[in-house]
């Protein structure tokens, strides 16, 4: 297996330094003069991660998926991960990365067989493959963008089984963030490019203060207002 040279990417301090350089991700200090952030959803949040922008960077998204997938194999004794058929992911925000993943695990792996992705698509509260499918008896290795319950995976891991019910998979997961603050979706180990649990809330309830509302306001448009969040204060 190749040796990986020292980068931004070896050490927590690096990742987090360059993510948020990048405008990938931004993680609160406790400086209660610093504000949080509205998330979409309308909750506020002490953490954000945008993938989108990871995928809008190749480079930088080929040398993380490289990163995940070398750290995965040294750390599965089992070896079940040399093996993998195929890598999926849930649309929309798993699709690039695991391209990506497949991608770096053909290069590294010198024993891997010509290797394919997948992605599984919304259908009502579930997801389904519409475009592509995993094969009967292949070896699939799951991706995500961000794990916050896993829930998305489970649904996936279920339409792999209602199309091919003798696949068998991976026993880690790769991802660019677990939020999740677990280390494990069932028996699956998780490694993940940010591991940071990141806490959500309603108005009014803010677990870093004392009564629960903001010092500040919450930034709303985080993508938008980026220094806001990472300016000196």
């Amino acid at each position: 297996m190749p040796v990986r040279k020292k980068s931004w990417l070896e050490t927590s301090a690096g990742r987090k330094k360059t993510l948020e350089e990048l405008g990938v991700f931004w993680h609160h200090d406790g400086n209660p003069k610093r504000p949080y952030v509205r998330l979409r959803s309308g909750l506020i949040s002490n953490g954000y991660f945008n993938g989108a922008v990871l995928c809008e960077l190749p480079a930088v998204l080929d040398a993380v998926s490289h990163e995940l997938v070398s750290e995965m194999l040294d750390g599965d004794q089992s070896r079940k991960s040399l093996s993998i058929n195929r890598v999926i992911g849930p649309a929309m925000g798993a699709i690039t990365f695991a391209h990506s993943v497949a991608s770096a695990y053909f290069k590294i792996n010198d024993l891997a067989p010509q290797i394919k992705m997948a992605f599984a698509e919304k259908e009502g509260d579930a997801f389904a493959f519409k475009r592509n499918q995993p094969l009967p008896h292949e070896q699939i290795l799951l991706v995500e963008d961000t794990i916050t319950t896993g829930g998305s995976l489970v649904k996936v891991i279920d339409a792999v089984r209602a199309v091919a019910p003798s696949v068998q998979f991976s026993p880690n997961i790769l991802a660019l963030c677990n939020r999740s603050g677990k280390t494990h979706l069932g028996s699956m180990k998780i490694y993940a490019l940010v591991d940071a649990e990141l806490k959500t809330w309603e108005e009014g309830k803010n677990p870093f203060t004392k009564d629960g509302r903001e010092l500040v306001p919450p930034v709303e448009k985080p993508k938008d207002d980026w220094k806001l969040l990472t300016q000196e204060y």
